[in-house]
């Protein structure tokens, strides 16, 4: 006598499959899809800053709430006041969230962190994200500096070779 299958099984298996398929869909999403990765760290993280801990969320709510006229007072008495100037005038002008808290890869992507999963990635607002940057960059500099001194060809050059 043939095994029967268990009652429900294929339901099961259809089922599993399908959350399956969702599943690897919004991995894919999150690696190829800075929206998406937006929108899962959000859910998360809240728009909270995860260096400060400043509510960037709130900040742009609070600056969307307020008229006009007295957003550059609001923002100049925030850790956004040293901003370009530029940068505040759209905050003041058009505020979007996104001018308010950026996702930022915890292993650069410069370091290896590229199409990773949410596991590398944080909230940082504005102002955390530019020092942030600003501090890898420095890093990075200071790595390839290191390269020259021992002689040792940055990876450029083996697409871009010099005419000799």
């Amino acid at each position: 006598m043939e095994p029967r299958e268990p009652p429900g099984m294929r339901a099961f298996v259809r089922m599993t499959a399908s959350k399956i398929i969702r599943y690897n869909k919004q991995v894919y999403q999150i690696r190829v899809s800075g929206t998406s990765v937006r929108r899962n760290l959000f859910e998360a993280e809240h728009g909270v800053c995860q260096l400060c801990r400043l509510d960037a969320h709130a900040l742009f709510q609070s600056v969307k709430a307020i008229p006009k006229k007295e957003r550059r007072t609001f923002l100049e008495t925030s850790q956004y006041k040293d901003l370009p100037p530029v940068n505040l005038n759209r905050m003041i002008l058009e505020p979007k969230e996104g001018m308010f808290w950026e996702a930022d890869h915890i292993q650069a992507v410069a370091e290896g962190g590229g199409e990773c999963g949410m596991d590398n990635f944080r909230t940082l607002c504005i102002p955390c994200h530019r020092r942030v940057t600003a501090d890898l960059l420095s890093k990075l500099k200071k790595k390839r500096k290191r390269l020259q001194v021992l002689d040792i060809p940055d990876i450029s050059t083996f697409f871009h070779p010099q005419n000799t």
